[in-house]
């Protein structure tokens, strides 16, 4: 990055090391940090999952993982939580492998045209 292509940011929870990247490039960061649940609230990841399905680079994914990681440190959480977590909810629910899109959902006797997902509350 230069200072001639750096385009302003702000606004936006980042990488540790970002500001020292920054200052390398000639560039004047000027961060502040975050509470716990400051961090947790910031759109961060919701940027960053946008980033991964816009480009679907494994380096965004990385960073999905990574905020993933500092939300769990910020609520006193690890990992292996995390994990446990989601193992009982696939067990429970099912995982995401047949890709549904769910299209909408109705009474039980009322006909969609589209296969009935059991199972699942019918909108009010």
């Amino acid at each position: 990055m230069t200072p001639a292509s750096a385009e302003p940011m702000g606004g936006k929870p980042v990488r540790d090391r970002i500001q020292e990247r920054l200052q390398a490039a000639g560039v004047r960061p000027t961060p502040r940090p975050l509470g716990p649940d400051e961090y947790v609230a910031a759109p961060t990841r919701a940027e960053e999952a946008a980033e991964f399905a816009a480009d679907g680079r494994l380096e965004e994914l990385a960073d999905v993982v990574e905020v993933v990681h500092a939300v769990l440190a910020a609520r006193g959480l690890d990992w292996a939580a995390l994990d446990e977590t989601r193992l009982v909810k696939r067990a429970t629910w099912g995982g995401f492998e047949r890709r549904l899109l769910l299209l909408e959902t109705g009474e039980a006797s009322e006909p969609s045209g589209h296969p009935s997902p059991s199972g699942l509350p019918a909108r009010p």
